[in-house]
């Protein structure tokens, strides 16, 4: 597992947990000073101003926020910055680190109190603020702004007036899109409840969409890196209607290619450095006419070096409560003058050395634990501290079995394949036991229809407002385990097509699609199965007949095959594991060979 913190959030990192890593260990008569502790009004900024002293100049200094709500830092880097507007009260305590040009370097906290301001708390009110006027094919971000609320409000955003689409509904700012072809008046409403103080205020927001002249252009981004995905989206102003897109690729490096080729954005990507150029034509749905056409490209490098990296493997991948599980943290990018501190984020257990880059770990108990390796050293860009996370689960029984609530459709019950997919299995029940799927969507659904598209049902990275929740690190692929993508098993999903990417997604087969998905017949990685439904495969029968957009979707998430009415995962939770005989599985889910089992 890799992940390049910067130096200040790792800084904030090791501190908050405890560890024992002295940042003062280096004997210095440099001294930084955060200033003097203030107290401001809600919705106000603070100036906050840091000096040093002694050492050798110059200093190099860096902000960050070590505890309270989140709040903006104009410039983090500045010895003198703003800090707000602070809208919560509380207490913020923000750390200023001082380096100088020896390489040393000292820290100092200042604490700001925010306290309520005139009005505040006081009669609740909200106004909305955002465009008046748009164009037809553009969209528009509106914010409530909230004053006199004692606690934690909610909003319920709503289309009260004329055509058109929101994004999130219950947040304190929504994206509102006109239908295209719509011109008219918009009118848009949100209603503030702050149940604390028995309050509620609305307030109602025009927007004037009109028609204009047609134009198209791309929305796309400076450089794309070699390996992840670019966005690349068609911006069109003064849509009579429904459109068609039609994408052309034109050209792309070695691994290089483009999805979605009829919604209004597609996705690029490619291994190689290099240049991907595309075509797209816009087409009016209802007539079939071409209204334009544009081209563009997009250049993609290797990713810069940021520093050095940290990597941890665990062995065993699937321990049993007080079996050690051996920790190897790997430092690459070059680095010296290197030490470690291991320290339990989550969940409970022992290290043998919590100093040492090689420990080991003992969990005291069934579940996942969340550990964490903090790793100080000086690296290209002078001293820093990196911060990588792993998490240890486990097993009492071979195969254990989750059990899958899906809101209006029923359960699922799967039983996990401990012994050919060790690494998929402690990944998914990693993020069963932190409860990471509860409320997520299953935002892709194939049938067989398209003899060209695999059967499936996928969710496990979406909530439900299609925003993308936060995953883990990647994991090792299985996918060459030889266990095949039958119906009724569930697999990882390579979301960047490549091995090595899987984190949270997941399929589950509604059909025989070994042929498409198999490593052992593609010739590539691709899905690695870890796991069999033996009970409510007619659950999945039924999400997979569900009504979806096979155009595009919701194109916010880049994929077809969105449903158009959501699917939502309750909760996955393991099923209590015993040493009896495992249900057989259900009649019309086809048994892997004995052999996979």
């Amino acid at each position: 597992m890799r992940r390049f913190l910067r130096a200040t959030t790792c800084v904030t990192a090791l501190l908050t947990c405890g560890c024992a890593i002295d940042l003062n260990a280096t004997p210095s008569s440099l001294r930084a000073d955060a200033g003097e502790d203030q107290v401001v009004e809600q919705t106000q900024t603070a100036l906050i101003i840091g000096t040093a002293s002694r050492g050798a100049p110059p200093y190099r200094y860096r902000w960050d926020l070590n505890s309270g709500p989140s709040v903006d830092i104009l410039d983090e880097t500045e010895a003198e910055t703003e800090v707000g507007p602070m809208f919560i009260e509380g207490v913020y305590v923000f750390r200023l680190v001082v380096s100088d040009s020896n390489g040393l370097y000292d820290e100092d906290f200042l604490t700001i109190e925010v306290v309520p301001g005139e009005g505040v708390p006081g009669e609740l009110s909200v106004l909305i603020s955002g465009a008046t006027s748009l164009q037809s094919g553009e969209s528009a971000f509106l914010t409530a702004n909230v004053t006199g609320e004692t606690g934690d409000p909610t909003f319920a955003w709503e289309i009260i007036e004329g055509d058109g689409d929101l994004g999130d509904p219950s947040g304190s700012g929504t994206t509102v899109t006109p239908t295209p072809g719509f011109e008219g008046t918009l009118i848009v409403e949100i209603t503030v409840t702050d149940d604390a103080a028995d309050m509620e205020a609305t307030a109602q927001h025009e927007i004037v969409v009109s028609i204009g002249d047609f134009s198209l252009n791309l929305d796309i981004a400076d450089v794309g890196l070699t390996g992840e995905q670019a966005r690349v989206a068609a911006i069109v102003l003064g849509a009579p209607g429904e459109l068609d897109y039609d994408w052309k690729l034109l050209t792309a490096p070695p691994g290089g290619g483009m999805a979605n080729f009829n919604c209004p954005e597609v996705w690029v990507a490619t291994n190689s450095p290099g240049t991907i150029t595309f075509r797209l034509t816009v087409i009016d749905r209802e007539t079939g006419d071409e209204l334009g056409s544009v081209e563009g490209a997009l250049d993609f490098e290797e990713p810069l070096d940021e520093g050095f990296i940290v990597t941890v493997v665990s062995s065993p991948p699937l321990p049993a409560p007080g079996e050690p599980v051996n920790l190897v943290a790997s430092v690459d990018g070059g680095a010296t003058d290197i030490s470690y501190t291991w320290t339990l984020v989550d969940g409970s257990g022992e290290y043998d050395d919590p100093n040492s880059p090689t420990p080991t770990f003992t969990p005291d108990e069934l579940g996942t634990a969340q550990v964490r390796v903090s790793v100080f050293g000086i690296g290209a860009s002078g001293v820093q501290i990196v911060s990588t996370d792993a998490y240890i689960t486990t097993i009492s029984a071979p195969n254990p079995e989750v059990l899958m609530d899906i809101e209006g459709f029923g359960e699922v019950r799967i039983q996990l394949d401990s012994t050919l997919a060790p690494i998929s299995t402690a990944n998914f029940l990693s993020y069963a036991d932190q409860g990471f799927y509860d409320g997520l969507v299953f935002h892709r659904i194939q049938t067989n229809e398209n003899v060209f598209l695999a059967s499936i049902v996928q969710g496990g990275v979406f909530d439900q407002d299609l925003q993308r929740v936060d995953a883990h690190e990647p994991i090792v692929s299985e996918s060459a385990n030889g266990v095949s993508n039958l119906r009724g098993t569930i697999a990882t999903v390579l979301p960047n097509g490549g091995a090595g990417t899987a984190t949270s997604w997941f399929n589950i087969n509604v059909d025989d699609n070994s042929a498409l998905l198999d490593e052992a017949e593609t010739g590539s990685p691709g899905p690695a199965v870890f796991g069999t439904v033996i009970a409510g495969m007619e659950v999945i029968d039924a999400i997979n007949v569900v009504e979806v957009d096979e155009l595009c979707g919701d194109f916010r998430i880049g994929f077809p095959f969105a449903p158009v009415e959501t699917v939502v995962i309750n909760s996955v939770r393991r099923v209590e594991e015993t040493d009896e005989t495992e249900e057989p599985p259900a009649e019309d889910t086809e048994e892997p060979p004995a052999e996979t089992l």
